[in-house]
């Protein structure tokens, strides 16, 4: 999940041959294209934009082995809470275009669980969700039942990103 502070494409930075992955835009906002080689001149000529992107990429590797951890660790309802979290935190709101398909990408679960769990969210009075469209209505619930990997990963974003002003702060 890519927000204001980050970008899609870092690996250009690591001189790599190959880009791995892919993106899929899921909200919309404003969003930059920007060619390869003005990237990487600025990259080289700028050190806030370098600092800032580098701070990025730390926090990426950060919370990849956080979301091992949290994938191996945690129930499919936890680990919802936790997205679900994530994604308002993100966007800067309750609602949320998701589906349970997308959810379930994202948690490498089947759908099956993710409707389950968000099922199970919505009679506690948590959410409410209609085909393609989430919203929460108790993020204080959610964070009750989210795992801890929420709050190490929240901790970490604004450790990172307050440290490092620049275009990505």
């Amino acid at each position: 999940m890519v927000g204001p502070e980050g970008l899609v494409g870092f690996f250009l930075f690591l001189k790599t041959p190959v880009t791995y992955g892919s993106a899929v835009v899921q909200y919309p906002g404003a969003l930059y294209r920007v060619p390869a080689d003005v990237a990487l001149s600025q990259f080289e000529q700028s050190p806030p934009f370098r600092r800032a992107l580098m701070n990025y990429m730390q926090f990426l590797v950060l919370e990849a082995a956080q979301n091992s951890s949290c994938y191996r660790h945690h129930s499919i309802e936890q680990q919802l809470c936790r997205s679900l979290l994530s994604y308002m935190d993100s966007q800067g709101s309750a609602q949320l275009s998701l589906t349970h398909e997308a959810l379930a990408r994202t948690l490498g679960v089947r759908r099956e669980g993710i409707t389950l769990a968000a099922r199970r969210l919505q009679e506690l009075g948590f959410i409410q969700y209609a085909r393609g469209h989430i919203e929460i209505l108790s993020a204080p619930g959610l964070q009750s039942h989210s795992c801890e990997c929420y709050y190490v990963l929240k901790e970490t974003r604004v450790r990172i990103f307050r440290s490092a002003p620049g275009p990505f702060a």
